[in-house]
């Protein structure tokens, strides 16, 4: 097609000589000479440059004359993407392999959507089977589906959303399961992060429990708030309607006053004097106790209402701590999907903290929530120093820094204990070596959370019950042949699967306390003052002295020994 300029700055451009055009229609077009030219409009399906590959064509509106009017229209099936960006099962372009480490470990019927290789399709990733099934969703001239012969679907998420509520049977004999768990894509840009061999898993772990552990002590305390909110605006209501109520009643005694004193002066007995004298006084008595009354509601109404005030302030100031510490969770997860790190691990460090953060002390977690943490993991812990290593490091910073020598510190692995760790610090020209016990949360031993979830009439106290029954006692159910105990509960209901999910921590026994819950996590020996995560510890005592702990340590946590890279 020849280039041509109607009157107004819409310009056609040059057309792809590749593709073989399409008619798409005549239309009048008025040049700049003012005469009238019917031109033939085609369409490229490269677009109207040849590196361009999307689908464009001009449609030219017939209009009075002396005006032109060109409006361009992008074709294709974007209909079938409407809404998807905003889902959080969709993955956009990542990859197999990123996908298919975040979903191991994860339970049958846990998904998601990403972009397939062909432009415009997409995959629907499903684990299934302790393997992950790929299925191609077809988009073809504004629908989709599984097969080009059976595009049922206006859009991808009417397609997701329908095999929620049915099974993928439908489509293929073998897959009895539903698309039940989306799994969640952390909402951040894979090109923010950058991921070398300094960010070790054990770090981000760290920084994991960390996060989790503040978002969630955050999150129970702006519950509490939310609670108290609702329970002090029902009770203003309710103290509203007695004030309503306490003015009809003064209104009500006024009218009587006032009627009584009327017809006093129509009285000549003595008698009858006396008597309305009486009763004048005894409604007197009647208008004074309705109007103190009517004021101590005034006054609890004005109480209630600021003290809605200071909690709807409370809920406010947590609100944007609540969506960083979300955000920085998001990307920590982000970023542990990226070195390869399987679902189910992540998922049994959440749900250990969240047992231990459940059982933190309250005023603790108040304390632990006006703390700031000062650094991120990788300043302060090291996952392969030795004791020697670790002094050598303090001692080289002490005399970098011989004014300000005291709380330099380093958190390693301890060399006599396993599973704990221990803190390397300086005090007074001295470097001391401190235990850090680490007491961990031991829960039922099941094989896999899969084998609870076979559905069960077993109320929910029930369960309760004789689960804790089972781990007060030490016991572990009753074992089959490969050590894994035989507990299924069928048609188990969401609360009950909820609360099997946060007793199983892990695949393999570790130690526990649960008699004491407030007893695990981390603290130094010989201590009661434990924390749910390593960071809660460092959090503590960055702003809290050591010395109830060692007289001699009468210091905080001032110093990390590393620079860091988080």
């Amino acid at each position: 097609m020849r280039q041509v300029e109607p009157t107004g700055s819409f310009v056609f451009q040059k057309k792809c000589n590749k593709c073989p055009p399409v008619l798409v229609g005549a239309f009048e077009v008025i040049e700049q000479n003012g005469l009238k030219e019917t031109t033939e409009i085609s369409e490229c399906p490269r677009g109207t440059m040849e590196q361009d590959c999307s689908h464009h064509f001009y449609i030219h509106e017939h209009q009075p004359e002396g005006c032109s009017r060109v409006m361009t229209r992008q074709c294709g099936d974007e209909g079938c993407s409407r809404g998807l960006a905003n889902q959080t099962w969709y993955w956009g372009d990542s990859s197999k392999d990123l996908i298919a480490s975040a979903m191991s470990g994860c339970e049958n019927g846990t998904f998601c959507v990403r972009d397939a290789s062909t432009k415009g399709d997409y995959t629907l990733t499903l684990r299934f089977g302790e393997s992950n099934k790929l299925i191609k969703i077809i988009v073809s001239k504004g629908r989709c589906g599984f097969a080009p012969e059976e595009l049922k679907f206006d859009s991808v998420v009417q397609l997701i959303d329908y095999y929620k509520r049915n099974s993928l049977k439908e489509y293929n004999r073998q897959l009895e399961v539903g698309l039940i768990y989306p799994l969640r894509r952390p909402n951040i840009d894979k090109t923010m992060w950058e991921i070398d061999g300094v960010h070790s898993v054990e770090h981000l772990l760290c920084q994991l429990r960390g996060l989790h552990a503040a978002h969630t002590r955050i999150l129970r305390f702006d519950d509490q708030i939310s609670a108290e909110l609702d329970s002090l605006r029902e009770e203003l209501q309710r103290k509203r309607q007695a004030r309503a109520a306490f003015n009809a009643a003064h209104a009500l005694f006024l009218k009587q006053m006032e009627l009584i004193t009327k017809n006093k002066d129509m009285l000549t007995s003595e008698s009858e004097l006396a008597q309305i004298n009486i009763n004048i006084e005894l409604q007197q008595r009647r208008l004074d106790s309705i109007r103190n009354q009517q004021e101590q509601m005034t006054e609890q109404m004005a109480a209630i209402e600021a003290r809605i005030k200071e909690s709807e302030k409370s809920h406010s100031e947590l609100t944007p701590k609540l969506s960083a510490l979300h955000t920085e969770l998001n990307r920590c997860q982000f970023r542990l999907c990226q070195l390869n790190v399987p679902q189910a691990v992540v998922d049994k460090e959440i749900q250990e903290v969240s047992f231990l953060t459940d059982a933190e002390p309250e005023p603790l977690s108040r304390i632990l929530m006006q703390f700031h943490i000062r650094w991120q993991p990788d300043r302060f812990l090291s996952v392969d120093c030795t004791k020697e290593n670790g002094m050598k490091i303090v001692r080289a910073l002490m005399d970098c820094n011989p004014n300000n020598s005291d709380g330099i510190f380093v958190i390693r692995p301890s060399s006599s204990q396993a599973n704990h760790y221990a803190l390397t610090i300086s005090n007074d020209n001295h470097i001391y070596n401190c235990l850090i016990e680490h007491r961990f949360v031991r829960c039922l031993h099941v094989s896999s959370i899969a084998s609870i979830l076979a559905a069960s009439d077993v109320p929910l106290a029930d369960l309760k019950h004789k689960t804790k029954n089972w781990i007060m006692d030490g016991l572990e159910g009753p074992e089959d042949s490969g050590g894994a105990p035989l507990i299924k509960f069928p048609r188990l209901s969401p609360k009950i699967r909820n609360f099997v999910g946060r007793i199983q921590c892990s695949h393999t026994r570790t130690r526990m306390d649960v008699k004491h819950p407030e007893s695990c996590g981390y603290a130094f020996r010989n201590t009661k003052l434990f924390f749910p995560t390593l960071v809660d510890f460092v959090r503590y005592y960055s702003h809290c002295s050591m010395k109830e702990h060692n007289s001699q340590l009468d210091t905080r946590l001032k110093m990390p020994a590393f620079k860091g890279t988080l």
